[in-house]
């Protein structure tokens, strides 16, 4: 049989259409607007440092006073950070509190004689603000030596179980008390592989008190009484995750 070649067809390459200068002025904005956000990131957070830059804390100390206090840091310049807690404090003689509650001795009950504390408790809230400023030499990672100014400012409502002699029964006496502090601190934080953070501050400054029911402060108080008004030491011991 004669050979029959199989015709090949031609190729027929594909038009590549160019950009018209037009089109890519509409283009080119939408490319440096996508790029600036992963600039900036790249500038503030190297690749070396890690990404998460808030960190949650709960203050230990305040626990044993019947205090719930949890906050949160974050970052607002390179070696600054705000650290807000909100403070929840419910305690009484009955709980984890009660040796704290026991060396108690409100003021608002000496008006009163002829009674015995049988029981006290303690509600209310609060917030907690510092401003921080860390003095090590990679601060932007948050850990090291820090100084800071303090603010504190919560009510609380106090209930005593009293026993009253004279009408030979049981009372209860309540009162409600403002509370604020301003002082600064001294502190360390570090953090352990990203994840967990232990932060030790101590510091001084005045702390306030007045009954609701009273024009001026406390005032003659010892300054562990919590309804103590003059210079007051503070500290605490917060343990965090860093998210």
């Amino acid at each position: 049989y004669p050979y029959t070649p199989i015709p090949l067809y031609p190729y027929t390459p594909i038009p590549l259409y160019p950009i018209s200068l037009p089109m890519a002025h509409k283009i080119f904005p939408v490319f440096i607007l996508f790029i600036i956000p992963f600039k900036i990131l790249a500038f503030k957070l190297p690749s070396n440092e890690p990404s998460a830059r808030t960190i949650y804390t709960v203050d230990f100390f305040r626990l044993v006073q019947g205090t719930f206090e949890l906050s949160r840091e974050k970052p607002f310049t390179k070696n600054r950070s705000l650290h807000i807690a909100l403070l929840g404090t419910y305690a009484s003689t009955k709980g984890l509190a009660k040796p704290y509650l026991e060396a108690q001795d409100f003021s608002y009950t000496k008006s009163y004689t002829g009674i015995d504390q049988r029981s006290k408790e303690l509600r209310g809230g609060g917030v907690n603000i510092q401003v921080r400023n860390y003095l090590g030499k990679n601060p932007t990672l948050f850990e090291g030596f820090f100084l800071s100014s303090e603010f504190i400012a919560r009510y609380l409502f106090i209930n005593s179980l009293v026993y009253d002699y004279e009408l030979e029964s049981e009372r209860e006496l309540n009162s409600e008390m403002i509370q604020g502090y301003l002082g600064y601190n001294v502190g360390w934080q570090k953090i352990f592989r990203h994840v967990v953070s232990l932060d030790f501050h101590v510091g001084g400054g005045f702390w306030y008190s007045k009954y609701s029911n009273e024009k001026k402060p406390t005032k003659y108080q010892q300054s562990y009484q919590l309804d103590y008004t003059g210079f007051f030491f503070n500290s605490g011991i917060l343990v965090g995750i860093i998210i």
